[in-house]
């Protein structure tokens, strides 16, 4: 519910933007499909705006990654030629995750090789993953992990106790590593930080000890 509540809190924000205008969202990708009720991103159209996934791994490293696990696993030669058809041709998006999922499981699909069970496979590994994973109380530690770092920049544990504790949503979420034109969405005076940079939060907080044991089974 409160994930649905929040994509209409997004398609509302969308639909105030211009045409010139781009919104940038780090979102879990499963969570995202689910409740846009799409199998890919490229099926979401809000508006007049197309969700593009900036994240897109290059298809000819994505097919040969499938084609060297549908050896390993003994993919059928049809699954196999049909996939790395849709990968080449950029008709068929699945990080290489989801690729490895599909090897293993390909015997789920009973033969039925069309295009939308094939995603739905693809993708049930993630998805059982991630409501196993906010069942077991990850989902704030997760959720603050997707919006302050990618797969090149990891985070300290000053900014990710900052952006989990801090309350007042007026303070600053996060400190960039370099210096850039940003923009904050409802703020109401800009603020100029041009000559400054911010090394230190406060209050600083520290981790409970509860999300650091949660931190070091994450690890694992």
């Amino acid at each position: 519910p409160n994930a649905l509540h929040a994509f209409q809190q997004f398609k509302s924000l969308l639909s105030r933007l211009s045409s010139n205008r781009k919104l940038i969202t780090a979102q879990v990708q499963d969570r995202l499909l689910e409740v846009a009720s799409a199998e890919s991103s490229d099926e979401i159209i809000i508006g007049d705006h197309n969700w593009l996934n900036l994240n897109k791994t290059n298809p000819i490293f994505l097919n040969d990654l499938w084609n060297s696990l549908a050896n390993k696993y003994s993919v059928p030669s049809k699954l196999k030629d049909i996939v790395s058809t849709k990968l080449v041709n950029k008709e068929l998006f699945l990080e290489a995750g989801c690729l490895e999922y599909l090897a293993i499981h390909h015997s789920e699909l009973k033969n039925n090789f069309n295009l939308e069970n094939i995603k739905r496979l693809s993708h049930q590994d993630a998805k059982n993953l991630g409501n196993a994973l906010a069942d077991d109380g990850y989902k704030p530690i997760l959720r603050a992990l997707a919006i302050a770092t990618n797969h090149n920049i990891e985070i300290s544990i000053a900014d990710l106790t900052y952006i989990l504790y801090e309350k007042n949503v007026q303070n600053i979420l996060s400190i960039s590593d370099y210096m850039c034109t940003s923009m904050s969405l409802g703020q109401i005076e800009p603020i100029d930080y041009t000559d400054t940079i911010l090394i230190n939060y406060d209050p600083e907080y520290q981790i409970t000890d509860k999300d650091d044991k949660l931190i070091e089974k994450l690890e694992f």
